[in-house]
């Protein structure tokens, strides 16, 4: 050690020394990492596997967006009828992650290229008589680093967030369903609805032709009945067929029926029969159709229980990506703090403060090292 260090050793008291000792030994155990094969050939394996995590996520994405297609093609709507879709969100998640590789990509390299251009030119062996210039130097190198420091902060925040919105996106599939489930069960309970008052409406008309039917069978002789009376007797049929044919039966005469009334109002009734009749088939089949959507849906359903899957798989992968530029954005961080540290004019030009050079190299070595491999991968598009 230097003779200022061995001075400060013995006017400082023992608990300042052993603090010191003990930050010596920190920074060489964390020297001796950064330079060990271990540690490089984890570095590599991770950055030279992140082509095959990214060619993984963005089949996954397409995955997902496949099995949406079923749903969206079905065009199911809500209760306010705005149709109901989940593939253009997703879509537009798939946009973001490729904005935030290929940002982060150029980020990487351009990131890169500093910090060797730093590493070869500045970080070298020095002369201690140069160390005041090469502060001048640093000073610039940080403050250019610290325009560097939030594209890495932010790479790493935009790939939380796409995460954290990846999982979210099952809570969407299920609100969108539930929607659709509800409007579904709404159309099912209309059409029968409708299709039991069709039935009843159908069956009045009958009813009301037979007791028509009834009373031309039973034409009274009785000329000199007034047509209200008849009028009268008619609606009582209608109203109760039984209590009509009653009073027929109880008159025991004959009732002269209009002939040409009684052919209007049967070919109303006739009409109206008809009508019903065409209502109550395509009633019929509408009942049908919804409760087919219905079914469908149930399918679509289960299929995206499948698609949620693939969701946390898909989110699982992005947190690789997401560690990583974790890693990036701890070591920017712990850059900056050094070399804080090694142009502070207090520091004193030390053994110690050749030492605190050079470790702040090491660091830059390997962010350098980080930064290029994963600029230099190969984002396969397929």
């Amino acid at each position: 050690m230097s003779r200022a260090i061995t001075v400060v050793q013995h006017t400082e008291q023992p608990a300042l020394v052993l603090k010191t000792r003990s930050v010596n030994v920190v920074e060489a155990a964390v020297e001796q990492a950064l330079t060990s094969p271990a540690v490089a050939n984890a570095v590599n394996a991770d950055i030279k596997n992140l082509a095959q995590t990214v060619k993984g996520i963005r089949q996954g994405f397409r995955a997902v967006a496949d099995g949406l297609i079923g749903f969206d093609s079905s065009r199911y709507v809500d209760k306010n009828k705005e149709v109901l879709q989940l593939r253009p969100t997703w879509l537009e998640y798939q946009t973001r992650f490729d904005k935030i590789l290929e940002e982060s990509h150029r980020n990487a390299l351009a990131a890169s290229s500093m910090i060797r251009q730093y590493t070869e030119a500045i970080l070298t062996d020095v002369d201690p008589s140069e160390i005041e210039d090469l502060r001048d130097e640093l000073r610039g190198f940080l403050q250019k680093l610290n325009e560097k420091a939030p594209t890495a902060r932010r790479t790493y925040g935009d790939l939380q967030q796409l995460a954290d919105d990846v999982r979210s996106f099952k809570a969407v599939i299920d609100d969108i369903l539930g929607k659709a489930e509800d409007k579904c069960n709404e159309d099912v309970k209309m059409a029968k609805d409708h299709l039991q008052n069709l039935e009843k409406m159908l069956q009045s008309v009958n009813d009301e032709r037979t007791v028509l039917t009834s009373i031309s069978k039973h034409v009274l002789a009785n000329s000199a009945l007034l047509a209200g009376g008849l009028s009268a007797i008619t609606a009582i049929c209608v109203l109760s067929p039984t209590a009509g044919m009653i009073l027929i039966e109880a008159l025991g005469v004959g009732v002269a029926i209009d002939a040409g009334v009684y052919k209007y109002r049967d070919s109303n009734l006739l009409g109206a029969n008809t009508q019903y009749s065409s209502e109550l088939i395509e009633s019929w089949f509408d009942l049908k159709y919804q409760e087919s959507r219905h079914r469908e849906l149930v399918g679509h359903g289960a299929a995206l229980a499948q698609t949620k899957e693939r969701i946390d798989a898909l989110a699982e992968k992005i947190d690789t990506i997401t560690e990583i530029w974790q890693v990036l954005k701890c070591d920017m961080q712990q850059l900056q703090e050094e070399l804080e540290l090694v142009v502070d004019p207090s520091m004193s030009i030390t053994k110690r403060f050749l030492k605190k050079l050079r470790h702040p190299r090491e660091v830059y070595n390997r962010l350098a090292d980080l930064l290029e491999l994963y600029a230099k991968g190969k984002f396969y598009l397929s």
